[in-house]
């Protein structure tokens, strides 16, 4: 109750994660790592047993879905994050936003090879990654009510990338402005 409410407020990192040192339990313990940042931000986590030196946790509210793919062998490493919906009512799932699985990929990508450092590795550091993973599942939850309450529920999660899309084109305007007036500005320095 109050002691977990305190510690929940604790600042980010503040007493690191309890990387595993024994590689060979370092999946396990990422799959139960992540399935606790899921299950603490409201979803339903499932962890499916290891295919093929694959492991898959699918993280899931009542729209959004989450799968995130890990190899086992050789070495532990990201393979990828799926993101899909559920619509209720509908018994297809629909593909969904790959810049929010890449945005999760990066992240857990940074989380897997920090903690497969070994002995060098900054469990502070971890713990950070781990905290900002968590939020991002976070904020997903809250996409996911809303677009359970909107007809168009999972236009919360498409709109993102069109979104993305908008702002990299005018990022490119405002790059290709700011070099042409560079160029007239080193143009007007030099026939001075």
């Amino acid at each position: 109750g109050e002691l977990m409410a305190v510690l929940d407020k604790r600042p980010p990192g503040a007493y690191g994660e309890d990387i595993p040192l024994d590689q060979s339990t370092l999946c396990a313990w990422f799959v139960e790592r992540v399935s606790a940042w899921g299950s603490k931000a409201g979803m339903d986590a499932f962890s499916e047993p290891e295919d093929d030196s694959k492991r898959t946790i699918a993280l899931a509210g009542e729209i959004l879905v989450l799968d995130v793919e890990v190899v086992t062998q050789p070495q532990m490493r990201m393979a990828a994050v799926r993101v899909s919906f559920a619509v209720p009512g509908d018994s297809q799932t629909t593909e969904g936003s790959t810049s929010l699985g890449a945005v999760f990929y990066d992240a857990l990508k940074a989380f897997v090879d920090e903690v497969l450092k070994g002995e060098k590795a900054d469990p502070v550091e971890a713990a950070k990654i781990g905290f900002r993973v968590q939020d991002g599942l976070k904020y997903l939850m809250e996409l996911d009510r809303l677009a359970v309450s909107d007809e168009s529920g999972i236009r919360w999660f498409q709109d993102i990338d069109r979104l993305g899309v908008m702002l990299e084109s005018v990022a490119k305007m405002e790059s290709e402005a700011l070099r042409q007036y560079g160029l007239h500005l080193v143009v007007a320095y030099n026939t001075r």
